[in-house]
């Protein structure tokens, strides 16, 4: 019982992590190609990504306090 959530409690810290670092990568990419007409093509990808990326993570987020809530309830 306690090896499953610390498993989901791990995995919801890599998330979190992976989703800060694709942000970071957004940003130094952004540099690397300022004075590029990829610019605006390139940041609207990104964009989208880091919109998925964020959707997932709350997703996650929220089943995984739903599950704390009933493992609260059980306990």
């Amino acid at each position: 019982m306690w090896h499953t959530f610390l498993k989901k409690l791990i995995i919801k810290k890599v998330l979190i992590f992976r989703f800060i670092q694709a942000f970071m990568i957004l940003s130094v990419d952004i540099q690397l190609i300022k004075h590029t007409n990829l610019l605006a093509m390139f940041t609207n990808f990104r964009q989208k990504e880091l919109m998925i990326l964020s959707h997932f993570i709350k997703k996650k987020l929220l089943n995984s306090t739903r599950n704390l809530r009933l493992l609260k309830m059980l306990v």
